[in-house]
């Protein structure tokens, strides 16, 4: 096997929409629910920090693989996609080292019933994060990506482009989400 690491560097804010579970009180209106708790749409890991989840990580790789599209030389019409879908694993969530409490809210209109294009709106409140930061390892357990870990390399470096992390990212037709990466490291391991 081997791992890449690698700093990803925001190059546009990060903002989050996990669901909400706590449930509306009695008589409270949508505003008051909405303001009571938007801070449950950031992902929190076990040390109290906002993350990003390991799995959208490894979704955004199969994301810029499907969206690229590239065939892998030497294997008929193969494109990198099944590769990176099977053979890219993501272990752990990425701290951004940031306190939930001190993450501002971003109010937007949105559609009520989350479609895009939907009738009705209404105000929500969304977790943002200007600058953010964070290291995220990949490990490479199929054999096309380990023989080829400089293209894993330049789709990490294009989903940063094209694809994003979070809310409103890239991918969605938002301008949220988009990095650069930096201090890559390539390593075997055992």
């Amino acid at each position: 096997m081997k791992q890449i690491n690698a700093t990803l560097v925001g190059a546009a804010p990060i903002s989050f929409n996990r669901m909400i579970t706590t449930k509306k009180d009695s008589g409270e209106t949508h505003d008051a629910f909405e303001l009571r708790t938007w801070r449950e749409r950031m992902h929190v890991g076990a040390n109290g920090n906002v993350i990003i989840p390991g799995n959208a990580i490894k979704n955004m790789m199969t994301d810029i693989s499907q969206f690229l599209s590239e065939s892998v030389p030497g294997k008929r019409n193969a494109t990198y996609t099944k590769f990176i879908d099977a053979g890219l694993m993501v272990f752990d969530d990425a701290d951004l080292g940031v306190d939930p409490d001190t993450v501002e809210a971003h109010a937007q209109y949105v559609p009520s019933d989350g479609k895009k294009g939907g009738g009705s709106r209404v105000l929500k409140y969304f977790p943002i994060i200007p600058k953010w930061q964070t290291q995220i390892t990949l490990t490479l357990v199929d054999p096309v990506l380990m023989d080829h870990p400089e293209k894993v390399i330049e789709y990490l470096e294009k989903a940063g482009q094209f694809i994003g992390l979070g809310r409103w990212r890239a991918r969605k037709g938002g301008m949220n989400g988009r990095f650069t990466v930096k201090n890559i490291e390539i390593s075997e391991v055992a």
